[in-house]
């Protein structure tokens, strides 16, 4: 947890010492996927050993860890929706394959991945993510009567396809 938190202020601080407005799209990307994931981590640290985080993930209820404003990047409080939904998803509304950067925390979503995000790989690592959250029973599966079961991650992540199950 002490690992953690220090990895999360060190992040919160790094704007700080290294305006983003330096980085290119790539690297700000990449720190923004990690700054989530570890924060994220970190909140999670704080509930365990909770076994089921249905409610702690509730991703409507605005007592969910994802809802909480739990950092403070350059003076601005943030929360782990802001991120994902306000900052990257907004900077990168084309690039479907975002999602699959976002830990979840459940079983129902993305790995989380062995090394951090870096701008020069960020890509890549995101397709293989997603390729294999997609092919695992976590992304789809073959339900009953023959039909595909998705994830709810592409429920709560609509907007990346215009709201359209078709693009989706």
């Amino acid at each position: 947890v002490a690992v953690l938190s220090d990895l999360v202020e060190s992040l919160e601080a790094f704007p700080e010492q290294i305006p983003l407005s330096l980085l290119n799209r790539d690297e700000q990307l990449a720190y923004w996927l990690n700054l989530y994931n570890f924060a994220l981590l970190e909140e999670l640290s704080h509930v365990y050993p909770k076994t089921s985080l249905k409610n702690v993930l509730d991703y409507g209820d605005d007592d969910s860890i994802l809802a909480k404003k739990v950092l403070n990047v350059s003076g601005v409080s943030l929360s782990l929706n802001d991120i994902q939904y306000n900052i990257v998803y907004k900077k990168f509304p084309e690039k479907h394959t975002i999602l699959y950067g976002f830990f979840q925390g459940n079983i129902g979503g993305p790995n989380i991945r062995e090394k951090a995000y870096e701008g020069d790989n960020v890509w890549r690592a995101l397709e293989e993510n997603g390729q294999r959250f997609v092919n695992s029973n976590r992304g789809t599966a073959l339900g009953s009567k023959g039909k595909i079961r998705i994830s709810e991650l592409y429920e709560h992540n609509m907007t990346l396809f215009n709201n359209e199950k078709e693009t989706l």
